[in-house]
């Protein structure tokens, strides 16, 4: 798996910011907190250089369904303690599958200054620092998913189709979503393709997964102009491999709208994985987004924080 751009650029802007000689903030209403309860699950993202990674918070999971978590100062602060405290370690998933652990080295205040800063804000996101034990992570930048214990992971993978039948799949899946909003095949051989597949036991085939995206960014420029993405998911229900998932631009680059898949994990227990997506716009942060399977197609079921600032000055 490739860390992307967008996710590496902020974890190395965070990490980057000054550190601020303040303590963990004090209460300044009384503690109020949604989406989170004492059998809440924590799903995290693990992003940033392998030697000293991340650990980012994006939901809280109980009884099957995905909660943003919103606190106040003194719910982060507690947050912090319970979930960030050094020495706390976390399963790594990739694939669905656990692959190596998380141990927290750093929490959002565990050394009295604040982890990192960003300008302007008076809070921001409560992010770890961790030392991975990952053979299988990557060399310098890495991507993965981290839960609470209590996540439980997949049994062993299904047959997977060879990369070369996956990128096939994945290329036809994706042409035909790209026809519908007319971009031609002239107009996708200038786009980047990656096509993989993930078993998500979503139907007893594993799910293919196709991508393009313009690696230029508008004929003017990041942002402007024209540009142009794709990203379609592709199931077999019973009669061949069909797209259950659309989504695609061609158009102005302005504002437009670009997602990928991370990973796929199994969030809500039901045996079929959820597939985290990440949604960018230029000049924008990402933000995650979750797909769950519903009967013949995904849908989106979450939409995380898409700003690491909680609060401005």
């Amino acid at each position: 798996m490739r860390i992307s751009a967008v996710m590496l650029g902020i974890v190395v802007a965070a990490a980057g910011c000054d550190k601020a000689p303040e303590t963990a903030p004090a209460p300044d209403t009384p503690s109020s907190v949604r989406g989170l309860s004492p059998a809440s699950e924590i799903l995290f993202q693990v992003a940033g250089e392998r030697d000293a990674p991340r650990l980012i918070p994006i939901a809280s999971i109980e009884n099957g369904t995905l909660a943003a978590i919103e606190l106040d100062s003194a719910g982060w602060a507690a947050f912090d303690a319970r979930y960030f405290a050094p020495g706390t370690s976390y399963p790594v998933l990739r694939g669905g599958r656990i692959t190596g652990q998380i141990t927290v080295t750093r929490g959002m205040w565990s050394e009295g200054g604040a982890n990192y800063t960003l300008p302007g804000c008076r809070l921001a996101l409560p992010v770890a620092t961790g030392s991975l034990e990952d053979p299988g992570a990557g060399a310098f930048a890495v991507e993965l998913l981290a839960t609470t214990p209590g996540v439980v992971a997949l049994s062993d993978a299904a047959t997977v189709p060879p990369d070369d039948s996956v990128r096939a799949l994945a290329f036809a899946m994706g042409t035909a979503v790209g026809g519908e909003v007319e971009l031609d095949a002239e107009s996708l051989s200038l786009l980047e393709f990656r096509g993989s597949a993930i078993d998500t036991r979503a139907t007893p085939r594993p799910s293919i997964i196709a991508a393009f995206i313009d690696p230029t960014g508008g004929d003017e420029g990041r942002g402007r102009g024209q540009t142009a993405t794709v990203l379609a998911i592709a199931d077999d229900t019973g009669g061949g491999y069909v797209p259950t998932y659309r989504f695609a631009h061609n158009g102005d680059a302005t504002g437009a709208e670009f997602r990928r898949v991370v990973d796929g994990l199994d969030l809500t227990g039901d045996g079929v994985a959820e597939l985290l997506l990440e949604s960018w716009r230029y000049g924008g942060q990402p933000t995650p987004v979750v797909l769950s399977w519903r009967q013949t197609a995904w849908r989106e079921v979450f939409r995380g924080r898409g700003d690491w600032c909680l609060r401005r000055e």
